[in-house]
């Protein structure tokens, strides 16, 4: 497997509850901890301030770009150690 990607999708009335957040925060627990993966991606766009905000506050950082379904991502990456 070259990469797990981790993501997250909330309906506008679940925004701004910290939901996304704690739901990714055991979600990466769970695959370094429980599935010993060695690190996670995100594919975010780039104007979607709040998920980047999620993926930095988490610990990633932006690695790269990616075309993703035809429009530009930012690849975010979290390393186990």
């Amino acid at each position: 497997m070259e990469h797990v990607d981790l993501g997250w999708h909330l309906l506008p009335r679940h925004w701004h509850h910290g939901y996304a957040t704690e739901a990714a925060r055991e979600a990466v627990r769970h695959a370094f901890e429980e599935r010993g993966l060695d690190h996670l991606v995100s594919l975010i766009r780039p104007e979607n301030e709040p998920s980047r905000r999620v993926a930095e506050w988490l610990g990633r950082r932006a690695v790269s770009e990616a075309v993703h379904a035809g429009l530009r991502h930012l690849v975010y990456r979290l390393d186990a150690s």
